[in-house]
């Protein structure tokens, strides 16, 4: 699994099982305040809702943007600083700026993006906790690098089928084409930028743009990257231009002394390009020209990070959702929430979270059974790693991560990140 995290948001107060059990009752600032968008939205949509207006639009902004609206999410903001200017309290301005930061990324302006970066650290930089004036302070880095690129685009001009292979860590791979240069990258909607080693954006002649600066592996081992720019590659039938990459040395994306190595990783924003993707187990995944719309809305965007809706017990919990992951694992947050139970029916273990740059040995429970539900379909999971301290801040909000055990009985896994929905299909059922 291979996770990089340009955003980092900090958690100012754990969320408990009281809270999580009460979260209709909560306070839209607090829903927000512990990423709970998905309740959020509720609450914001209840008839009968008596939110004043600089309220009800301020946290519509938010919910605008983790539903990947992100013009509708500047507009909101638009709407704050010219009707509202004066009434915003410093912290209300802050966290806006940092949204439509995100804003601009999930649009593909950089430019914009390095704008309010500056604005961001140039005005409140005292003001900005530690993670987010290091994030600030490094993705600026990466933004203004990207000044100039143009808009990323992925072209799918018709109905389009895409053999996928394993590789030997069973992480699925799509082909890719870059000029001569002919490959299987992995497909993960875990990684929050795609990536290349510097080997082979040689090969691809990927375009070096900017200075080096540290990304944060999953692990919270800091690494040295490069960002890149492809003016156009093809998956399959798939045409993308202006894609960005971050270019990590060899040896970053090399594991077991050598023995595996990732060559490359498709990352979100190309997979969110695609508008919606159906993963076949029989080894194929299809992109429509046009998308699908339904009635169901479980499945938002921390940042660049997915995240679903999940049934557990009868309580809806958030998960981040990660076609990298070969294994599905559980939080603290959830190890708070259910702690008697994961006690009582789970046993002490050791397991490392691996990702780019190396793993990291955790301690907590292996759990021998779980139960989940992912819109109409029950998920059956077992020997489920439990981690019991945090080692990333997400850790302290989402209740786990989906991995790959979670989809594989079912024939398709269908993600829509324009009607952002995620469903689990039996074609013969």
């Amino acid at each position: 699994m291979v996770h990089y995290f340009i955003r980092f948001w900090l958690l100012t107060a754990l969320i408990c099982s009281t809270q999580i059990l009460q979260a209709q009752q909560l306070s839209p600032d607090t829903l927000l305040q512990h990423k709970q968008f998905f309740t959020l939205k509720d609450v914001i949509d209840k008839p009968g809702n008596a939110l004043p207006g600089l309220e009800r639009t301020y946290f519509t902004a938010f919910t605008d943007n983790f539903f990947n609206k992100p013009v509708q999410s500047n507009r909101d903001i638009a709407l704050l600083q010219t009707k509202y200017g004066r009434k915003l309290s410093v912290k209300k301005q802050i966290e806006l700026l940092k949204l439509q930061q995100d804003n601009d990324v999930k649009l593909f302006d950089y430019a914009a993006a390095y704008k309010h970066t500056r604005q961001l650290l140039n005005l409140y930089g005292t003001q900005l906790n530690q993670y987010d004036k290091e994030d600030a302070e490094n993705s600026i880095i990466i933004w203004k690098n990207l000044v100039a690129v143009q808009k990323q685009q992925v072209l799918v001009r018709h109905d389009t089928r895409v053999a996928t292979t394993r590789d030997i860590a069973g992480l699925m791979t799509l082909p890719v084409t870059f000029g001569s240069y002919k490959d299987a990258y992995i497909f993960d909607t875990g990684a929050n930028i795609s990536v290349i080693t510097e080997s082979n954006a040689e090969k691809a002649a990927i375009q070096f743009v900017g200075d080096t600066f540290q990304v944060d592996a999953i692990t919270g081992i800091k690494i040295k990257a490069r960002t890149g720019v492809c003016p156009e590659f093809k998956i399959g039938d798939l045409t993308v231009r202006n894609a960005v990459f971050l270019v990590f040395p060899d040896s970053a994306l090399s594991f077991a002394d050598g023995k595996y190595t990732i060559q490359g990783i498709i990352g979100f924003p190309v997979i969110a390009g695609m508008k919606e993707v159906r993963i076949n187990k029989a080894g194929y995944m299809d992109i429509p020209a046009n998308s699908t719309a339904m009635p169901v809305h479980n499945f938002g965007l921390d940042g660049l990070t997915p995240v679903v809706n999940v049934e557990h017990n009868g309580t809806m919990l958030p998960f981040t959702f990660d076609t990298g992951a070969q294994v599905t694992h559980l939080n603290k947050s959830f190890y708070d929430l259910y702690q008697q139970d994961i006690q009582t029916r789970g046993i002490a273990a050791d397991f490392k979270v691996g990702g780019a740059g190396g793993a990291n040995a955790l301690k907590g429970y292996k759990m021998p059974a779980i139960s989940l539900r992912l819109y109409d379909k029950a998920i059956d999971l077992v020997n489920i790693n439990v981690k019991t301290l945090a080692a990333l801040p997400k850790d302290n909000y989402y209740f786990g991560n989906l991995g790959q055990d979670a989809f594989r009985k079912f024939d398709e896994l269908l993600i829509n990140f324009e009607h952002m929905y995620v469903m689990l299909i039996n074609t013969n059922k």
